[in-house]
């Protein structure tokens, strides 16, 4: 009895239907009790979702979807494209967007904690905290160096407000 088994299971059964997939040309064996059967997973899928053809948002090309609620053509389009409230002026994120604020109106090069000369990565600090009620504001807000922000922080140092453009440690 097992070795009956055996032999059925690994004779090759003839294919005897084809694919339900309308685009598919592949023939597999159906069993006759099967309603329905595809020769891969892709083909039952292709058949179950209702996938029109629809424009990538970011280089308008036209292409099938593969995902429910694909947006992009590749993984190329989708990365490229800028996401966000701040997407017009091809921000990032809001730190960027308060960032390119700060420069326009003051045109700083380095930290804005007098003395400092760092000028390669900036932090916006407000000097009157969210907590206090302080705002995200041209003379509130400043590009300081992520040095001064963690003292800042960690109250290792206080700031004192010079001008709208820099403070000082005290």
């Amino acid at each position: 009895m097992i070795v009956s088994i055996f032999i059925y299971m690994s004779s090759n059964r003839s294919p005897n239907h084809k694919c339900d997939n309308i685009n598919c040309d592949n023939v597999l064996y159906k069993r006759p009790i099967e309603k329905k059967k595809y020769c891969c997973r892709k083909c039952y899928f292709n058949t179950i979702t209702k996938r029109t053809i629809i424009n990538c948002k970011f280089c308008n090309k036209s292409f099938l979807p593969d995902r429910f609620e694909q947006k992009f053509c590749s993984s190329v389009c989708a990365a490229s494209n800028v996401r966000g409230p701040y997407s017009k002026d091809k921000f990032r994120s809001k730190t960027q967007h308060r960032l390119q604020l700060l420069r326009d109106k003051f045109n700083f090069h380095n930290c804005m904690v007098s003395g400092c000369t760092y000028n390669r990565v900036y932090n916006v600090h407000r000097f009157i905290e969210g907590k206090n009620g302080g705002k995200y504001e041209i003379g509130n807000m400043f590009a300081i160096c992520p040095n001064h922000h963690c003292e800042y922080h960690a109250r290792l140092i206080n700031f004192e407000k010079i001008s709208d453009c820099e403070l000082k440690i005290i």
